[in-house]
């Protein structure tokens, strides 16, 4: 149990001031630190000499003696499960923005949109459901973002649900710090996500890229080295040569925090991988010279003189590596691993584009006369 004592320490303006002691620390929900002393504006003076003095110190003890039966109070009540009504009345906006400190950008977005939906003022106690349906909406049919340096746009649906699965963890991260009264979430259903179509390139395909010159020769080398790894154009710009290493079983591996995830991964490479990084040196980045605005018209650029009409982003390059290891024959288990996606639903997406069983099926049955065999008289 918490013990909260008040407590007074003389200051260099000649003044007492009070303050309140936890024994021990006290985690304080709202700003998320643990806390030994918190300072109050309460002051006494050392020696009082005159009745306005001793009027101020008797006034200010008992404001701080008062001060300090509540908060002890509020950290009992909180102990015994009960509910501290006060903290209703609390910023859930800026509780949402500390939430997303160090966390995906997801979550930033999540916050960046909610922040305009409220226009910056939300109290816990304005949590309701009606709110959180509001918010849904808003994200649905309201809310746009700005994508490549274009004018903003409206929100891709599965965008939208990615955000507001943000927004519900919030919900119950503050429930479980005793910040709302009721576990809102039960009364709340997640935006379905669509199926969607996910571009990649055949391995035909990828050899006629191969064989095609680029503009960039870096952006050629990032791309297949992408295709061989499956990873993502935020961590092709980020890798470092200090992140490659040498695995356990003398391969070449990558460990590095995903920049997604902020997770540490393992990635197991090739050496034909490992050659397209290019001469390698003890630090600094993998694909010098590489920018992310090479990805965009540059990128559309060289599949246009492959002679690939496809609607294809960096990205797909990612779908490109999924797919053709799935084709040859890679579970999915290390699939998922190798993408370093957090949930194996994730990755089953792409098993509908390489379902060989859906299509010996599909051609299973069928009426039309064999080639190999005679028709019947």
């Amino acid at each position: 149990m918490i013990k909260v004592t008040l407590r007074k320490r003389l200051k260099p303006d000649g003044m007492y001031h009070f303050y309140l002691d936890f024994y021990p620390p006290y985690f304080n929900p709202k700003t998320r630190t643990t806390k030994r002393q918190i300072f109050l504006k309460e002051t006494e003076y050392p020696h009082p000499s005159t009745p306005q003095q001793k009027k101020h110190n008797k006034e200010n003890y008992e404001m701080a003696m008062a001060i300090r039966d509540k908060t002890s109070m509020d950290i009992r009540n909180k102990e015994l499960g009960l509910f501290n009504e006060d903290v209703l009345l609390g910023d859930f906006v800026d509780y949402f923005y500390k939430y997303t400190i160090n966390r995906n950008p997801k979550s930033r977005g999540a916050y960046l949109q909610f922040h305009d939906y409220v226009h910056g003022k939300c109290r816990f106690l304005d949590i309701t459901e009606e709110l959180c349906n509001g918010f849904k909406d808003y994200l649905l049919n309201v809310a746009k973002q700005k994508k490549r340096g274009h004018e903003k746009e409206a929100l891709h649906h599965n965008t939208a649900a990615a955000y507001y699965i943000q927004f519900i963890c919030v919900l119950n991260a503050a429930f479980k710090d005793k910040l709302l009264k009721v576990k809102i979430t039960d009364y709340l259903d997640a935006i379905k996500t669509k199926a969607t179509h996910r571009p990649y390139l055949t391995m035909t395909e990828a050899m006629q890229l191969h064989n095609t010159p680029c503009r960039y020769e870096v952006l050629k080398r990032a791309s297949f080295f992408s295709i061989l790894t499956g990873l993502r154009i935020s961590d092709i710009l980020d890798l470092k040569w200090e992140d490659i290493k040498i695995a356990p079983d003398g391969g070449p591996c990558i460990i590095k925090v995903i920049q997604k995830t902020q997770e540490e991964k393992i990635v197991y490479i090739n050496e034909e991988a490992l050659s397209y990084c290019g001469t390698p040196y003890e630090s600094g980045p993998v694909f010098y010279g590489l920018r992310k605005e090479m990805t965009h018209k540059p990128l559309k650029a060289w599949l246009k003189s492959a002679g690939i009409d496809k609607d294809f982003s960096f990205h797909c390059f990612r779908h490109t590596f999924a797919t053709l290891q799935l084709l040859g024959g890679t579970d999915i288990y290390t699939v998922s691993h190798q993408l370093t996606h957090a949930c194996l639903s994730t990755t089953q997406i792409y098993v509908s584009l390489v379902d060989k069983k859906g299509r010996e099926s599909a051609n299973a049955i069928s009426f039309l006369p064999h080639h190999d065999e005679p028709d019947e008289q």
